[in-house]
């Protein structure tokens, strides 16, 4: 009998890998739980509150833009946007909170709102993203999937609505990625290791201490496009849900360059990136960039970089924001196409 669960457990663990090769259609979009201590009034109201926040994350992807006034207000009447929600009083062992409220949202409401905050929402559709992880501790390094960050991933991206799933770690997998080329975040083996769950995107992580902190770095492998990705923090938890801040920000980005229609694609060429420190201050600066909708590196030659941009203004608006930032010199030779820069280093915080 033993035998037969575990059989069937990983047969279960494989089919929810396999299934999201095109992608998946999130369950909790409109939907969200939360706990609550005490069944009162003042309770539901804060709960109700806290749910509608979650839900418009969820379906916006950045955190920047619940600071929108519209969502602000929204925010202050969570009872306008619920069609209903009931109270679970079964506590079950282990869980935190005496009572779990279950709320759902009217998504049409939800759409008037963005409507007249001139937000575009996320699609429910989803790319899945399988994440391999390498942890480095006491000198060793191991692939693991059950670890405590591994985990807290998982649940992290279950939150903002992103289909995360972790490997199998079974002996075709261990014979598949070893720990070195993971590490090296070596594209080729990556993706030939992944190609058995059918992902649409494949996350790699590294993590270990450093001076007291958890430090980390990732990769992501999106079709045609390298993400870097990196976080410090005093703790796991910490770390994960930066990271799946960050993976949110790209996907909805993305899927917002998808819908867009009438955007400009142009060449940026950044000459002075001599690391990959200054590589990542670059992108850093990139994303907070309101014009910008996508970049991706395009070619890289010495020192010098080539980023296909995709704007939502014109290329000389793209050209006047770039030109305020200290990070960057404009430098002769561009064109209607192309915009030439110099990299000066990272500006002070």
């Amino acid at each position: 009998m033993n035998k037969i669960k575990m059989f069937l457990h990983i047969g279960l663990l494989l089919a929810g890998c396999c299934a999201n090769a095109h992608g998946q259609v999130i369950d909790n979009y409109v939907s969200d739980d939360q706990r609550l201590q005490v069944d009162s009034q003042d309770a539901q109201k804060a709960a109700l509150r806290q749910g509608l926040s979650d839900v418009l994350l969820r379906q916006l992807g950045m955190k920047e833009l619940l600071s929108n006034p519209h969502l602000v207000d929204a925010l202050d009447h969570p009872d306008s946007y619920v069609i209903d929600f009931k109270v679970d009083r079964a506590v079950q062992s282990g869980e935190e909170g005496l009572f779990t409220l279950h709320i759902n949202f009217d998504q049409n409401a939800l759409n008037q709102l963005y409507k007249e905050a001139s937000l575009v929402p996320w699609s429910r559709n989803r790319s899945s993203v399988l994440m391999w992880l390498a942890q480095e501790q006491q000198g060793q390094r191991q692939l693991v999937a059950n670890s405590p960050l591994a985990v807290a991933m998982q649940a992290q991206a279950q939150k903002r609505g992103i289909p995360l799933f972790r490997p199998l770690m079974d002996l075709q997998d261990e014979l598949g990625l070893s720990v070195g080329d993971a590490w090296g975040f070596f594209a080729e083996p990556i993706q030939k290791a992944s190609s058995r769950y059918g992902a649409q995107a494949v996350l790699t992580g590294r993590v270990y201490q450093e001076q007291g902190k958890w430090t980390s770095q990732w990769q992501l492998l999106d079709r045609d496009r390298q993400m870097l990705f990196k976080s410090q923090q005093d703790s796991l938890d910490a770390i994960a849900a930066d990271i799946v801040d960050q993976l949110a920000v790209y996907f909805a980005k993305q899927d917002k360059l998808s819908a867009l229609q009438g955007a400009g694609a142009y060449f940026l060429s950044v000459s002075g990136i001599r690391s990959l420190d200054d590589w990542q201050a670059l992108q850093k600066d990139l994303q907070q960039l309101s014009s910008i909708v996508s970049f991706q590196l395009d070619a890289m030659q010495g020192n010098e970089v080539r980023v296909r941009v995709i704007s939502s203004g014109t290329i000389r608006q793209l050209q006047d924001e770039l030109s305020q930032n200290n990070s960057l010199r404009a430098q002769a030779g561009s064109d209607e196409q192309t915009l030439n820069f110099n990299w000066q280093g990272a500006e002070s915080p």
